[in-house]
């Protein structure tokens, strides 16, 4: 259970659900606590810079927070200006950003990466590996266009999140809020430059937020297809069984004869074609997607919904 794994090893990841958890739990809390619904997304930031996307959110959704949130990110910085030098401190944004680049490319192709980028680029090289190694077999020539597609689907995502926001201005009820921070963890995997397994430990809030809008209705009676698409989403994000039991359960063993990489040793480990061959043929990919779908239903519901403020 790739998830629950990354909990118990306390991995950097598991402090990232741990911000970002908080900070839901604030937003979605009294007016007083809101005001602070962005501090707990500083330190995420500063941890693994995806976090910042949903800062931006908030700004659009409550811009006083979001300030908050900016000046939590200065004080941080000026602690480790002080504590550790510039390189963990003012300088730390301007290093990043100086890699930005190489970083997009070299991930872009990481057989791991299960953001909209990387699925692109699986699909691009017809999910083929080189003989034993984990690089694409993918033309050259394919690159820009595949690039410039990622880029575009990435905008399309954030700018959704942002009109979703902007619309729920309207709307101030938990429910309304919990969909929308929902959304934009979701849409916050999608457009990262790489997504593996590890870091969809982050989901785990939106599925606590789906279990209770599910248990109460909201924002409008949960049918079968609505149902089962999310539990689907659900389980192929944090496939909550044994991994040696979804490897056998899929056909995972056909696509690696399909696909040519039956011999690659990437996906022979101690539990077979388990945790690799899940990854490369992009099925934590399709659960962030099919999540996404659902978000977006639970959010179109609560636009046209009539919950007061609470």
């Amino acid at each position: 259970m790739p998830l629950l794994y990354v909990i118990a090893q306390h991995m950097v990841d598991a402090w990232q659900l741990l911000f970002l958890s908080a900070s839901l739990f604030l937003f979605t809390g009294s007016a007083r606590q809101r005001c602070f619904a962005a501090l707990p997304l500083a330190a995420a930031t500063l941890t693994k810079l995806l976090p910042a996307l949903v800062l931006v959110y908030l700004a659009f959704r409550s811009w006083r927070a979001a300030v908050l949130g900016v000046l939590g990110i200065g004080v941080l910085l000026g602690l480790g200006q002080v504590l550790y030098g510039p390189s963990m401190g003012f300088g730390y944004p301007f290093a990043v950003s100086s890699m930005g680049a190489d970083t997009v490319a070299r991930w872009s192709t990481h057989f791991e990466n299960n953001s909209v980028r990387g699925l692109l680029f699986k699909i691009g090289a017809g999910f083929r590996l080189q003989g034993d190694t984990t690089s694409y077999v993918l033309d050259p020539r394919l690159i820009p266009v595949l690039n410039v597609v990622s880029y575009a689907l990435s905008a399309g995502l954030i700018a959704y999140l942002l009109v979703a926001a902007w619309r729920g201005r309207r709307n101030d009820s938990v429910p309304r809020r919990s969909i929308e921070f929902s959304l934009a963890i979701v849409t916050m995997l999608l457009v990262s430059p790489h997504t593996a397994q590890d870091y969809l430990v982050t989901v785990l809030p939106v599925l606590a937020v789906w279990l209770f809008l599910w248990a109460k209705g909201l924002p409008a009676r949960w049918g079968p297809g609505q149902t089962i698409l999310g539990g689907l989403a659900a389980l192929l994000m944090g496939v909550f069984v044994p991994m040696n039991v979804a490897a056998r359960a899929l056909p995972i063993g056909l696509m690696l004869n399909l696909s040519g990489n039956a011999n690659n040793g990437l996906f022979l480990d101690q539990i077979g074609s388990g945790i690799g061959a899940y990854e490369f043929f992009g099925f934590p990919a399709v659960g962030l997607l099919l999540g996404w779908l659902l978000l977006v239903r639970l959010e179109r519901q609560s636009a046209v919904g009539s919950h007061s403020p609470e």
